[in-house]
């Protein structure tokens, strides 16, 4: 089957002003809390604790890194939790979702970034994902790669331009990838018709 349309929302403040919801794509993938604000049918995330403290609109189909899965199963998230509902809440979503181990699949794009791999952040896990399953048309929201703001207008310290030079090379690389197998990405935003 060839997918046709695929959304990829980020989790960058142009997101929540230029995302237009799910019409007319053949499935959305939202990158970290994205999935908590939108309705996705992927969820790439690669922090552990992402898991614990997002809770999605619908249940997507987790695109994760092998050491997230491994930490999920051994429940080393419940030690964490204070809150025992919270913690049974956790055990049963773990029963019900569908993961697919993002870097022991077949189609991986290959990076040779310095200092970057595609599985280093959720945005270039979410464009992996894209790489894996090869649309016919990309189009990715929110992936502003500057600021320290996210898509709610929350700060959060981990988002430094130390660390967008280094993703927005990795993305740059993934973006070439796709586009090379025939993949139209469309970045929708401050990237808008821009290379990266």
């Amino acid at each position: 089957m060839t997918l046709d349309r695929m959304a990829l929302i980020s989790c960058g403040p142009s997101a929540a002003t230029s995302y237009p919801g799910s019409d007319g794509y053949d499935f959305v993938a939202g990158c970290r809390d994205a999935v908590s604000r939108w309705r996705c049918d992927w969820w790439c995330f690669v922090d552990i604790e992402v898991y614990a403290t997002i809770t999605p609109l619908s249940w997507p189909h987790l695109w994760i890194p092998e050491h997230v899965e491994i930490r999920i199963g051994r429940n080393h998230l419940a030690n964490g939790i204070r809150d025992p509902a919270d913690a049974q809440m956790i055990a049963d979503r773990y029963q019900h979702e569908t993961r697919t181990l993002c870097d022991t699949q077949p189609r991986q794009p290959q990076i040779t970034a310095e200092g970057g791999q595609w599985i280093g952040w959720s945005g270039t896990t979410g464009l992996g994902l894209a790489f894996a399953l090869r649309p016919r048309r990309l189009d990715v929201y929110g992936m502003d790669l500057g600021g320290s703001l996210d898509h709610r207008g929350s700060p959060n310290p981990n988002r430094t331009d130390a660390r967008w030079t280094r993703e927005r090379a990795v993305s740059a690389q993934i973006i070439a990838a796709l586009r090379a197998v025939g993949v139209d990405v469309n970045m929708i935003g401050p990237w808008d018709g821009e290379a990266l």
